[in-house]
């Protein structure tokens, strides 16, 4: 009986011992693989290390040449206040055609913008019109956080002048107030929060929201109309463009902060896609339910894919 005894307290140890092996293998393995995974992590932030590694010349010039094309553009025409005003008057009333004016201005620049761009030139015509249809919203929504004031809670016409006249200041009070008749206050303070939420995300830094603008019309986003058909031709160059535009922004991003910081940064910006989507669908809807589509310029109902 002692010696039976005696067998399981051996038997029970030796078990113990496998086991506490076991765990100690499993222990190892697992630094191991975490430090293979850290090594590979510091091999790649070394690539990065270098500034001449993380931009090269060719992609200092393109940021170079986005920066100037965007100014170009919204340069392209005269600024909105020295063409539509927005004076109080009690003679006069206001439609959602007024309303959406400074919309039009927007799009036109954008577009302008876009042609600048080679990737986007090079895209069939057709195609071109199904990105502009599709994507612009979005972009829209970005050029908004360009212009718009924390300080006043206005959002200017974006017209390259870093000076605002009276004239630009008026029109932006003018444009509040119509959005607040015609969008609701509670909706238009929505709309801004997600602007600052935005600027947040992209440090108030304007080459990270052109970057981004040339991302996202390349990508088929979820502000495109249910009941229509997002169809491209030519995928492959639009995914390729696509491509381009996500790794010059985070390779925008590691210079400015560093490889682990630009990580993060490129991770909340992600999210902001969604939030960006999301605000410039809320915009659609909100136009759907308050407007009549004869209110609407024809370039501006075809962006918002309405009637």
């Amino acid at each position: 009986m002692k010696n039976k005894c005696k067998r399981c307290r051996l038997q029970k140890c030796f078990q113990s011992g496998m086991n506490t092996d076991y765990l100690v293998r499993q222990q190892d393995k697992q630094f191991k693989q975490q430090a293979i995974k850290q090594n590979r992590l510091k091999k790649i932030s070394s690539d990065f290390e270098n500034d001449q590694q993380i931009l090269t010349d060719i992609h200092r010039t393109c940021l170079s040449y986005i920066r100037s094309s965007y100014l170009t553009a919204i340069r392209s025409i005269p600024p909105a206040s020295s063409i539509i005003s927005f004076k109080p008057s009690l003679n006069q009333t206001y439609s959602f055609y007024e309303c959406t004016q400074l919309e039009h201005f927007t799009t036109v620049k954008l577009i302008h913008f876009l042609r600048l761009m080679p990737e986007f030139e090079c895209v069939n015509s057709q195609d071109r019109l199904s990105l502009v249809k599709y994507n612009l919203l979005p972009l829209i929504v970005l050029s908004d956080a360009l212009a718009y004031d924390r300080t006043k809670d206005i959002f200017y016409d974006i017209n390259g002048n870093s000076i605002r006249t009276k004239d630009d200041e008026q029109l932006a009070y003018g444009c509040r107030a119509l959005y607040v008749l015609f969008y609701g206050s509670e909706e238009t303070k929505t709309y801004t929060s997600n602007i600052r939420l935005i600027l947040d995300s992209v440090d108030n830094d304007p080459m990270i929201i052109h970057l981004l603008m040339l991302v996202l019309i390349f990508l088929k986003g979820v502000s495109i109309n249910d009941e229509q058909l997002w169809s491209i031709n030519d995928c492959q160059h639009v995914f390729q463009a696509h491509s381009k535009y996500v790794e010059l922004l985070f390779r925008y991003l590691i210079s400015k902060y560093s490889y682990s910081k630009a990580i993060l940064r490129m991770t909340d910006i992600v999210y902001n896609i969604f939030r960006i989507q999301t605000a410039a669908r809320f915009y659609q809807q909100l136009v759907r339910i308050r407007a009549e589509t004869n209110d609407i310029h024809p370039l501006i109902k075809s962006v918002l894919c309405l009637p």
